[in-house]
Formats: structure tokens, C-alpha cells, sequence
């Protein structure tokens, strides 16, 4: 807000001032770097200091954005005199209007996490398909799960028994949780149950069948076995994820379940607004699902979907308004940008 905002990065500063970082300033006064780099979410508990004390010392400072929402739903950084990485045009944008960012200042950049679907030309996701029996003249179909709580359990179950009554063809059903999404609401009901059609992702499968009464649980996947599973299936469905634009860098179909008519799914009703979805939601080459009850419906004109070749075309071509492409290998690039940034500081 234009007076509301000038005023809070006032007493932000004005705190930085008054409380020092000694930590942060030893560590400062004894490296004397060049530059200071933050990979962050845009919140925590030291970014303004990263930034406040980057400025002090007349160094360039480089903030590297994590995750999809973070320039709208995360953005705590109350100075701007600092280099922004973002994702692609989409997060620039965001960057942009909604954290008052110069232009200049903001980088279309991709993503570090993402840049083995760019770089990682091995085949196997083939042998993946035969670890997990899929048979090649059936469809395959990926449940994503989320952290939106929404009731993840049921819309399997009711997948496979849409299978089991011929309302769906036959199809390879694959489920992967959200590393912490704790398999959704009352997610504990999936180890108590036998489902039909259901596999559950060899690299989570412990995390499906853990213990629920010991909590919530995060653990981090590996990248490459996300996208190894991702080119061996044909759709991916998920409540919300981002997930399923990894899913458009592989040319997959994906299904945007909303689960607007989930009470219990908290999470998803504060989040499913939000203006990162907006791009998504809107795209004529995704299926978005409203409302459980027209989840079989949805998966069926999805699977039609998996039929046009050039669908899968148009997706991965899509996909870059969300995460940048570049030839180059990330490290490269950041090492290339690091050295431009110096030369062009050296100058001033």
C-alpha cells in the first residue's frame, strides 16, 4: 500500500539499525565478500539483514526465488536495491507488480531444481515402467499429491473403483504424496486399505505406510526419480501442485483437481485464488476438475487429451512463461552472472 508500506519498511530498517546481526557482521568483516548470494523464499529470519548489511557494505547482493509462489504469498523483503532470480516471465511479472522490483533488478533465471529436465538425457524412466509392470497399451495415470489437505484418499478410492465398475478403461495408477503433504487429509486410512488398481510410488512408499501418530513428516524426494516417473506416465493429476508444471516441461497432460467442495481442505481454500494458478487454470491444453463429483469425467476427457500429440507439443512450449529453458547448465549460468554482476559493480 503507498503509504502503509513505506512506513513498515521504516520501522524495519530502523530495527536492523538498532539491533545488530553481530553474527552476520563478523562474518562480513572477516571474508569481505564480493557479493553475497541467498538462495530464499523471500521470508525468514534473516533476509533483510542479508540485504540491509549487502547494501551497507556496497556489495551486490543476489536473492534466488525457491518456489512457485513465492514473489506473491511469501515476499517479507522490505529493501529493493538487490538482484532478484526468478523463475520465468510469469514470476518476473509477479516480481514486478506485486514487490515493486525494477525491471533491471529482476532476472528471468529458471529454476536450479528443475534444470535436470533440461540436462539429464538418460533413459530410465524405461526401465522404471517395467519396475512398476506398467503395461504400454494401457494409459498412465500419476496422483500427485499436495499440501492443500485436501482428501486425497477418497479421490483414490474413487478412481479405482471407477476401474473396477468399467466407468474408466483400464489404467496404470500411480500415487506419490507430497513430500510433506501427509497424504492429505486423514491420509493414515491409506495404509489401512487395499486398493485394486493403486500402486504407490516405490520412492515414497515408506512415507505412505509410516506412522502417522508420530506427526507430520517432511522428507526431500529425489529429483531425478520425480522426473524419471513424470516420462513414465501419460497424466498427472494433483490438487494444486508444482507438480503438474513439471508435468507441462515433459509434455504430460495435467488435471487441476479443485477440490472446492472439501471442507476440511484448509490449505487449498486460502491458496486456490491465488494469482500464480491464474496462468494454469486458464490454459486450453490442461484439464481443471470443479469439484470431486466430476473427477471421472475430467479424467476421461484428459485421457482423450493424451491422444493428441500435439498437446504434449504445446505444454512443453507453455511451460517456459512459467520456468525459463536455457541450453546451458544452471551452474554455468550462475557462475557466468556472478562474474557480470562484479564487473559491472567494479565499474560504478
Amino acid at each position: 500500500l503507498p503509504i502503509i508500506f513505506p512506513i513498515f519498511t521504516f520501522i524495519v530498517n530502523f530495527l536492523l539499525s538498532k539491533t545488530p546481526n553481530k553474527e552476520m557482521i563478523k562474518i562480513l568483516d572477516e571474508e569481505k565478500p564480493d557479493l553475497l548470494i541467498h538462495p530464499s523464499v523471500l521470508q525468514g529470519s534473516y533476509i533483510d539483514d542479508v540485504i540491509f548489511y549487502g547494501n551497507k557494505i556496497k556489495k551486490p547482493v543476489i536473492v534466488i526465488m525457491n518456489s512457485w509462489d513465492n514473489p506473491l504469498t511469501k515476499r517479507s523483503v522490505v529493501n529493493k536495491n538487490y538482484f532478484l532470480l526468478v523463475w520465468g516471465p510469469q514470476t518476473k511479472q509477479h516480481a514486478i507488480q506485486y514487490m515493486g522490483l525494477k525491471e533491471e533488478n529482476v532476472v528471468e533465471f529458471g529454476s536450479a531444481q528443475f534444470d535436470i529436465y533440461n540436462h539429464d538425457k538418460s533413459n530410465d524412466w524405461e526401465s522404471l515402467r517395467q519396475d512398476y509392470g506398467f503395461k504400454d497399451d494401457v494409459k498412465t495415470l500419476l496422483y500427485a499429491g499436495s499440501s492443500k489437505n485436501s482428501d486425497e484418499f477418497s479421490h483414490l478410492k474413487k478412481i479405482d473403483s471407477a476401474i473396477e465398475k468399467g466407468l474408466l478403461p483400464k489404467l496404470n495408477l500411480i500415487y506419490r504424496p507430497h513430500p510433506w503433504g501427509n497424504c492429505g487429509y486423514e491420509g493414515y486410512r491409506f495404509k489401512e486399505y487395499n486398493f485394486k488398481n493403486v500402486i504407490f510410488d516405490f520412492s515414497m512408499k515408506d512415507y505412505v505406510l509410516r506412522d502417522f501418530k508420530k506427526g507430520p513428516l517432511k522428507v526431500l524426494p529425489n529429483l531425478k526419480n520425480t522426473k524419471d516417473l513424470l516420462l513414465s506416465v501419460d497424466l498427472v493429476i494433483s490438487p494444486l501442485s508444482t507438480i503438474l508444471l513439471e508435468a507441462m516441461l515433459v509434455g504430460k497432460i495435467p488435471i487441476c483437481l479443485m477440490t472446492n467442495d472439501e471442507i476440511t481442505a484448509d490449505h487449498f481454500h486460502r491458496v486456490k485464488g491465488s494469482p500464480h494458478f491464474k496462468e494454469i487454470l486458464e490454459n486450453e491444453n490442461v484439464v481443471v476438475i470443479n469439484g470431486v463429483n466430476n473427477l471421472i469425467k475430467g479424467i476421461k476427457k484428459a485421457i482423450n487429451y493424451s491422444l493428441i500429440e500435439s498437446k504434449s507439443i504445446s505444454l512443453k512450449k507453455q511451460s517456459e512463461f512459467f520456468i525459463s529453458r536455457f541450453e546451458e547448465s544452471y551452474d554455468l549460468r550462475i557462475l557466468k552472472f556472478v562474474e557480470n554482476i562484479n564487473e559491472r559493480w567494479s565499474s560504478f
